[in-house]
């Protein structure tokens, strides 16, 4: 059971994964705006409110995907909103992602309008960012949410750089034949 707890959607028009990569050319006169809901599950390890804020001050971050104002997300408590950020169970990302690595991992949901957040990984975060896990939250909700705006992975691009925010950097930060990139939480760091 989810306790709602807040959400951002873009303020007009839905999207679900059709936003281009932050490098893709954009017309000046459009502006992106949404809402989107922060929601913790029951029984996860931090409630749906403090979840929420962690969210919506991530996301209002000028390093995330609001840099430069091509994009506005707005935290919305109730009704429509264009897509959620859920802290959700190891088993319900299972449930809701599907298990096909045998790591505890999150997902973005695109029938479900979804970034599904995993527990598990709030708590411990990923080797590659060992004990900051700050950070690592901070580049789950980014990665996660990116792909509601129809950003794919991405790969390291060369050894030593920044690794790109939409790169499983929970899975690791290396590229075969490439090297290691930096962690890197932020969309625009």
């Amino acid at each position: 059971m989810l306790a709602g707890a807040g959400a951002v959607a873009p303020a007009r028009g839905r999207h679900r994964g059709g936003r281009r990569p932050p490098a893709a050319p954009r017309q000046r006169h459009h502006q992106r705006h949404g809402g989107q809901r922060g929601e913790g599950e029951a029984g996860v390890a931090e409630d749906g409110p403090a979840f929420a804020a962690a969210v919506e001050q991530i996301l209002s971050s000028p390093h995330s995907w609001t840099h430069g104002g091509q994009l506005r997300l707005q935290r919305v408590d109730t009704g429509d909103v264009d897509f959620r950020v859920s802290l959700t169970s190891s088993m319900t990302v299972r449930k809701l992602c599907g298990y096909t690595l045998p790591f505890e991992t999150s997902c973005y949901n695109g029938d479900l309008g979804r970034a599904v957040i995993n527990d598990a990984r709030w708590v411990r975060g990923a080797v590659a960012y060992g004990h900051n896990t700050a950070a690592y939250r901070t580049y789950v909700i980014n990665h996660e949410v990116g792909h509601s705006f129809g950003h794919g992975h991405l790969q390291c691009p060369k050894a030593g750089a920044l690794a790109p925010v939409m790169m499983q950097q929970t899975l690791g930060v290396s590229t075969p034949g490439v090297g290691a990139c930096r962690v890197n939480p932020w969309p625009y760091p």
